[in-house]
Parts: structure tokens; sequence; C-alpha cells
């Protein structure tokens, strides 16, 4: 440390020496320190301090510690006896202490911690040009949000100039990802209602599982949400898009109901009800419950339609049996 702060005493004393032809062949000798605070102040000119022009930049070299000082402002900076530089400061408390802003015009190789004291973290590339953070070695990457109560917030707010594109996830590509983000209103569909997190893969599935399990089957429908091991929930509403989709036909004048002969026939050939899909068909595409739901309320409309045309039969050979015994009775 001591050989690289003579090095660094002897160019600036070459420096301060050299700004004129004539104080080349009068060198100034720059004033010795020790720790006991002897040592004194030589301005580039090889002036004193009061001199004229005033005010000028001089280096102070006061118990070791070399201070460049635009007099008679601000120190500009200072290299310690620590080996400390200090810009913009008389106290440097690191290796490099700046006490300002800063532009780095190339790239950057940092082998430690970066403390950022302030909120904000900024890029600034060109525009149109991504701003990337990335790891180069092998290793995951991981972002913490501290201890306690703290939070990870994404795309966190227009207070801080977040964009509107939300989060996007790529694995690869540029082309294969998922899309999250919490809107706040903006659109027609149900991302507009505040507060809800939207999942829009682009052109794929979000698949909750263990994707290596040979027991998992996906449907070869395109359905949207795939749930390994079943979704726990207190309740489940499924939308019906229209009447159509509704087992209310069962009920029109110009239904067709099956009497009961051709069910039983139809339950003897095919093993299961009719329009209900067999176990062969839902192990293959899978339960539609909505659509199940509708299929199953036919049933039960078609077994009250059933009941109905049997209750007037059976009170038809009530009436019809009392009449007899009334004739029994007479005779």
């Amino acid at each position: 440390m001591k050989s690289n702060l003579l090095v660094f005493l002897t160019l600036f004393t070459t420096l301060t020496v050299c700004i004129s032809s004539a104080q080349c062949n009068n060198p100034v000798i720059f004033p010795a320190s020790n720790n006991a605070g002897t040592g004194g102040i030589v301005c580039l000119d090889g002036s004193i301090v009061s001199s004229v022009p005033y005010p000028k930049i001089c280096f102070e070299n006061i118990r070791g510690d070399m201070k460049m000082v635009y007099k008679d402002t601000d120190t500009l900076f200072t290299f310690t006896k620590e080996g400390r530089l200090g810009i913009g400061t008389l106290t440097p408390s690191r290796l490099l202490d700046v006490n300002g802003s800063a532009n780095i015009n190339g790239d950057t190789n940092i082998n430690g911690n970066v403390t950022i004291n302030n909120h904000f973290l900024k890029f600034a590339p060109a525009n149109n040009m991504d701003a990337i953070i990335q790891r180069i070695t092998p290793g995951n990457m991981i972002v913490n949000s501290g201890g306690g109560t703290s939070s990870l917030y994404l795309n966190y707010a227009s207070v801080y100039n977040a964009g509107t594109g939300g989060v996007n996830i790529f694995d690869g590509g540029t082309t294969n990802f998922a899309k999250l983000w919490i809107t706040k209103g903006i659109g027609n569909g149900i991302e507009s209602v505040g507060g809800n997190l939207v999942i829009s893969p682009s052109g794929g599935r979000v698949i909750i599982s263990d994707l290596s399990n040979p027991n998992l089957k996906i449907p070869t429908a395109n359905y949207k949400l795939i749930v390994q091991s079943g979704i726990l929930t207190e309740k489940v509403k499924v939308a019906v898009q229209n009447s159509a989709n509704w087992s209310d036909y069962v009920f029109a004048e110009d239904y067709n109901l099956m009497s009961l002969y051709d069910v039983e026939k139809y339950i003897k050939k095919n093993q299961h009800l009719p329009n209900i899909p067999s176990a062969k068909e839902l192990v293959k595409e899978g339960l539609d419950l909505g659509e199940m739901q509708a299929k199953q309320m036919e049933k039960i409309e078609e077994l009250t339609l059933y009941m109905i045309e049997m209750k007037k039969e059976i009170d038809s050979l009530k009436k019809e049996n009392s009449e007899l015994r009334k004739k029994n009775n007479k005779s």
C-alpha cells in the first residue's frame, strides 16, 4: 500500500511541476507528512494556496491522507493512508467511496455483495432493447424479499412507471410463455375485474402436476387447466352457455320420450342409459361436469314423466277396479 501511495505521489508531483517549462526547471517538492499531522498543501501551478489565480486545484497531504481540493469549495477526491479512495467525500468508508452520481461505460465485474440504499435499481438501454438480469454460470437464480413480513412485488405500480404487459415467464425461446398479471379494471372480460390473478398461456395449458408421473392422464381435448390428484374447494360453479345446454327440452310437447320397453332394450344392448356416455368413453375423454349434470337432469326429468304417466295409469286402474267392485256388490 505504501508503494502504491509513493507512485501516486510521484505522478501528481510530476504533474504539478510540469505546468510550464519554467516550472519544470524549478521542481516543486510535495510536502511530506506523517501521523503527527505535519505536511501541507501544493497546487497544480506550483504556487501557494492563497496566490493568484484563485480558486485553484491543490493537493493536501495531511496525516498521510492525500486530498485533491478545488480551493475554496469542495474536496474532489481523497486518497487515505489506508488505501481508500473517496470522490466527493473527505472520509471514505470503503476502498472506493463515491458521494454522488457515477457513470460507467463498459462492463463491470463485482466480486462481492452489492447494497443499494436507495429503493431504485434502474436500467436505461436504448429504445426497444431488453434490460436483462442474467446468471452466466450454472445454478439457481434467487430473488428474496427479505425477512419479517416483507413481500416480493413484480410489475408493482404505475407510480414507479410499471408497464402494462404483466409478467411473462419464458421457458426457452420467445414464444413459449405464460403471462401473469393482476388487473386494475382494464379490459372487457374476467381480467377487467380488479384484483384478479389472470394466467394467460400463449397457446398452451396450465398444468399443476408432476409431468414425469406415468399415471397422469392428459385428455386430448384442449383443456386450459389440468390438476393432478384433485382440487379441494368449498364451492364449484359451472357456467351454462345458454338454455339449450340444459335439459328442460324434456318437458316440451314434441319431445320424443322413449318407452320403458325401448329403454330396457337399449340398456341390454349397450350397458348404459341412452344419451349417457359409457365408462369407456369417460376414461378416454374425461367427465364434463356441466354436461354430465345436464344429462343426469335429463334422466331425472324423464323419470318424472314416466312416474306421472304411471300415476295416471294407476289412478285409471283404481277407478276401474272401484267400479267393478260396485257392480259385484250389487249382484
